[in-house]
């Protein structure tokens, strides 16, 4: 699967601790390179929901969520990455 990061992902990243970083790398990879079912059953995946927006959000670590939408052609749009207590802050109650 092709992934294509946002720059909201790329700014994330900048105050993310080094053992953040890793972990979302190894997810980012795993992505990637394993088959789509492999990762739902591998991560937790929920979707949110938002009028007219198919955002789902992957938990990366017990604190960070990836959030991504299915672009074509086999690619993952990464929106961003948040902490769960932003995600719950502005999603609570959006996702199935």
């Amino acid at each position: 699967m092709k992934l294509l990061l946002e720059d909201r992902v790329e700014q994330a990243f900048r105050h993310l601790q080094p053992k953040e970083v890793e972990k979302v790398e190894r997810v980012f990879y795993a992505l990637q390179t394993e088959p789509f079912e492999n990762i739902r059953k591998r991560f937790q995946i929920h979707k949110l929901l938002i009028p007219e927006e198919q955002v789902f959000v992957l938990r990366a670590t017990p604190q960070l969520r990836i959030l991504f939408k299915y672009g074509e052609e086999q690619t993952l749009i990464i929106e961003d990455i948040v902490s769960h207590k932003m995600l719950e802050k502005f999603y609570s109650g959006r996702h199935k």
